[in-house]
């Protein structure tokens, strides 16, 4: 994620380059005259004068056949297209903000409890961004009657295409994550309606000896709940839940998946639950060495290996 919040910030920073640029369309003095007479009367068109015009949104420019030094201006000409441009690089700026609440305020409860939502307000954003900016693109070279070929105008609009690359990665991990708690939880809970024996398991893992650790983004919690009352078998796997662990989360981690209660043995009283959490090469990172019964709401103590 600190790379989508890496690429936005430096997006914005290079569309407001784009912007304040007067190089969007460059023409020679012999035609100016003809496209720009009704629209730029500050500027003096005769040939004695000057040889190149650098016209801009916010900036233009003048270079004079004397000094061959440019004279800048500000453009007054298209302040409704200028302030579309402006609120759509804000817009960008918000949604950097707004990722990096998720990743580097996750340790707060509020941030933590909306992180899915947040993601989704980071594709509205970009969603936003890109409609307007695109339509103050248009409508400035609308505007100017003339295609708009200058460097700074062939920067701001391929800064739009990558908006359009990272509004399609934040929409790609907002449906992951809600298709993987929401989605999935709603699939079974329509099953566990014609199968009462499944039944749901609750708790939180915990870890009483790293209370403090905070995880990369790459580890992966696995819980489950077996049936260890058997003595001439092995363990019974009822339920079992993975959970990717996310960047700058900590202990305790909560969880909730659903078991099938017929296959245990006797009862409820030799179900046993396990935890560990493994890394993405599969080593393993932490595990629960003591035996902890199902209860309601049940803890499970880990320790690092």
């Amino acid at each position: 994620m600190k790379g989508t919040i890496t690429s936005l910030v430096l997006l914005a920073l290079e569309l407001t380059l784009c912007l304040i640029s007067s190089h969007w369309r460059s023409i020679d003095v012999n035609d100016s005259e003809i496209c720009f007479k009704n629209i730029f009367t500050q500027f003096n068109t005769s040939p004695t004068e000057h040889q190149y015009l650098h016209v801009g949104p916010i900036f233009s420019s003048r270079i004079t056949k004397v000094d061959n030094f440019p004279e800048h201006f500000t453009s007054d000409h298209a302040r409704m297209e200028t302030g579309l441009l402006i609120t759509g690089i804000v817009l960008i700026a918000i949604s950097a903000i707004t990722l990096s609440s998720v990743e580097f305020c996750s340790n707060k409860s509020f941030i933590n409890r909306y992180r899915i939502w947040l993601h989704l307000l980071n594709v509205i954003l970009l969603t936003m961004s890109l409609i307007i900016l695109i339509v103050g693109f248009y409508l400035l070279q609308h505007t100017l009657k003339q295609p708009l070929n200058g460097a700074g105008a062939i920067g701001f609009f391929v800064g739009i295409l990558f908006i359009v690359m990272l509004g399609t990665h934040s929409a790609i991990k907002f449906w992951g994550n809600y298709h993987d708690k929401y989605e999935t939880h709603q699939v079974v809970k329509v099953i566990i309606g014609m199968n009462p024996q499944w039944e749901i398991v609750r708790g939180k893992v915990l870890s009483s000896t790293n209370a403090y650790d905070i995880f990369n983004g790459d580890e992966i919690l696995e819980v489950s709940i077996v049936d260890a009352s058997r003595m001439d078998v092995a363990s019974i796997l009822l339920g079992r839940k993975k959970i990717p662990l996310q960047s700058q989360q900590y202990f305790p981690i909560r969880f909730q998946f659903y078991y099938d209660k017929s296959r245990a043995g006797r009862g409820f009283s030799g179900l046993t639950m396990q935890a560990r959490i493994t890394n993405s090469n599969g080593q393993l990172l932490y595990i629960n060495d003591t035996h902890t019964p199902l209860t309601n709401n049940v803890k499970i103590d880990v320790k690092r290996i």
